[in-house]
């Protein structure tokens, strides 16, 4: 009961992490944007080309749901570039986080239930040793019943024998010569 109350307690604790973890991403996106933009190496060598990717991308999709046949994108003015590209950095950001916390709930929930399968197997494997234990168990009590069977019809058999030789009838029942003796013992 114990390790069940600690899975029972370690999914919401698991669930309320990846909230929290998603939560924290949004300021720590924000602050991202900002050094996307202020930083001068990482502005110029990454944050411009992707605003100028995202850019392209848009407007391509958007010609090619339209069926234009212009291939020509316009480059973006340097702000507007940097403006698309800290967003898109933002928001990569937030889906990787995202990404990363669905993940870890995925592999967090996987273990579980590799866990309760291995669980189950144990088991199984206990109850089919179990079942096993008492077949045997069944034919060793079995065999004891048919030999116990044999010893009493030859005793029954001795016993008639003695019978007969005594001067009793030819042949009698189990329970007649016993219910004799009884008769005979309390007379």
């Amino acid at each position: 009961t114990h390790t069940h109350t600690h899975n029972t307690m370690s999914l919401p604790l698991v669930k309320l992490a990846t909230l929290s973890i998603k939560t924290i991403a949004k300021p720590i996106s924000r602050i991202v944007k900002q050094q996307a933009k202020e930083n001068r190496w990482f502005r110029e060598g990454f944050v411009v080309p992707v605003g100028q990717a995202t850019h392209w991308v848009a407007v391509r999709m958007q010609r090619l749901n339209m069926d234009s046949a212009r291939k020509d994108v316009a480059k973006l003015p340097k702000e507007v570039a940097i403006s698309y590209g800290a967003e898109f950095v933002g928001e990569f950001f937030i889906w990787t986080v995202a990404s990363v916390a669905l993940f870890g709930e995925y592999n967090h929930s996987s273990k579980k239930s590799a866990k309760k399968e291995e669980k189950l197997q144990t088991q199984l494997k206990h109850y089919e040793s179990e079942i096993d234990s008492l077949r045997e168990d069944n034919q060793t009590l079995q065999l004891k019943l048919n030999t116990l069977g044999n010893q009493l019809e030859n005793q029954r058999m001795v016993l008639e024998n003695i019978y007969k030789r005594v001067g009793g009838s030819d042949s009698i029942k189990g329970n007649n010569l016993i219910n004799r003796h009884n008769n005979n013992s309390s007379s």
